[in-house]
């Protein structure tokens, strides 16, 4: 997988899929603590349809330097930069929580440079109670047991039945333990540190292309409750709720994430 120059930035990220002269490709853009990777469950289906690319956030992955200072423009400048080192004049952004945040601040601020939005698990602002949660969580990260704070992490991704299998839990916290390139408690804390530049609500006026939001039935970070109140006053928003998945939707349930997205692309084309 390769790794481009963006800025202050070495961005690696990862492109899969049939590369069109017609059909702009996904740019997909992981949340808080995740990278590329967080994607595995949907890049196989989606690349077998469109042209995929995921990189890895600041403060994540493989892209360096790493930690390095963290803010939403900061952000939009890496997007801006990565689409522009690519030669991309538009994309299809596909965001998730933070990734979804960004992804609605980047096509109010570019709105010629977005075929359509998909956000999932995420509104266009962080809350204040989210921002409090991740800073707490970054604090116990150099603090805790990596395999407790792992395995408290996943309360708030998974749904209650994920955990009726504790192997599974203990599979997925020995696989976050084992994960080359997991992110350190410096770069997280970095990471969090950024988030409050996310409650300030963009301009979503200017947003103009097709929108699809999403969230898990059980999601308790971004509620169904909370994605109908957000968009009850811009009814352009097509929004979907998803049976028997919390916030890590694409991992729950990617085959209905997967339907969703192609569906909603195919339809906009």
């Amino acid at each position: 997988m390769p790794t481009i120059d963006v800025g202050e930035l070495a961005v690696h990220y990862r492109r899969e899929g049939p590369r069109s002269d017609t059909r702009p490709p996904i740019i997909l853009i992981a949340g808080m603590a995740s990278d590329s990777g967080s994607w595995q469950p949907v890049i196989p289906a989606l690349s077998r349809h469109f042209d995929v690319i995921a990189p890895d956030n600041r403060c994540t992955g493989q892209t360096t330097p790493n930690p390095i200072a963290n803010s939403r423009d900061a952000m939009l400048g890496d997007l801006a930069g990565l689409m522009d080192a690519l030669e991309l004049p538009t994309a299809h952004l596909v965001g998730h929580s933070m990734g979804a945040m960004l992804s609605w601040a980047f096509t109010a601020r570019h709105p010629e440079r977005v075929s359509s939005l998909v956000a999932i698990s995420g509104l266009p602002e962080v809350m204040p109670v989210r921002v409090d949660f991740f800073r707490t969580m970054a604090r116990m990260r150099a603090q805790c047991d990596p395999a407790d704070w792992f395995r408290l992490l996943l309360h708030a991704l998974f749904s209650p039945a994920f955990f009726t299998d504790r192997a599974r839990v203990e599979a997925a916290v020995i696989g976050a333990l084992g994960y080359a390139h997991r992110q350190t408690p410096e770069a997280l804390e970095a990471q969090a540190g950024g988030l409050a530049s996310f409650i300030s609500s963009p301009e979503v006026a200017r947003v103009q292309c097709p929108i699809l939001a999403m969230t898990g039935e059980l999601d308790m970070l971004t509620t169904p409750a909370m994605l109908h109140a957000r968009y009850q006053d811009l009814p352009e928003v097509e929004q979907q709720i998803v049976a028997g998945a919390a916030h890590a939707i694409h991992w729950e349930q990617p085959d209905a994430v997967v339907s969703a997205i192609k569906t909603f692309l195919d339809s906009h084309a």
